[in-house]
């Protein structure tokens, strides 16, 4: 019967630990598992016959190759959760370097793209003053620069 409940007993474990039953829950909890025995020694009457006053289990130690496989065990499980861990803050900077990467790339395409969309505003307006004339006159004006630009390098050649 404590067999039993020992080895079915789930303490509190902490989140991310790797689920089964720990000998440091165990020594951890052991008013629970006497509660437990108090309660199963007051059925053993009506069971067996048998009246049990008490049951008090005062230390729990394994046989040392037991105890060292379980803390082998132990450190494996913390070794785990550590890597998990890692790997989860690591996962965490990459995404958060990624979004900002994506915000910069918005914010450079929005600055290359807003004198176009105000030139296409201006253009708008001298359109729907002035109509193609007025469009055709500012074409004119702005290509002159280029023009002779393109004629230096022209005589230059």
């Amino acid at each position: 019967m404590l067999r039993d409940r020992i080895a079915t007993f789930h303490g509190e474990a902490a989140e991310g630990a790797v689920e089964g039953v720990s000998i440091n829950d165990l020594r951890r909890n052991l008013s629970l598992i006497n509660s437990f025995m108090e309660e199963a020694c007051r059925k053993t009457s009506a069971r067996y016959g048998v009246d049990l006053d008490a049951a008090l289990i005062t230390n729990i130690d394994p046989p040392s190759d037991v105890d060292e496989a379980l803390a082998s065990i132990n450190t494996t499980q913390n070794q785990v959760a550590a890597s998990i861990s890692q790997a989860k803050a690591d996962a965490d900077q990459k995404l958060k370097m990624a979004e900002q990467a994506v915000q910069i790339a918005e914010n450079r395409a929005q600055a290359e793209a807003s004198p176009i969309l105000e030139l296409g505003k201006i253009l708008s307006g001298m359109h729907a003053e002035g109509g193609k004339a007025a469009l055709d006159s500012y074409l004119r004006n702005a290509s002159l620069p280029l023009r002779e630009k393109a004629a230096q390098t022209i005589l230059k050649l």
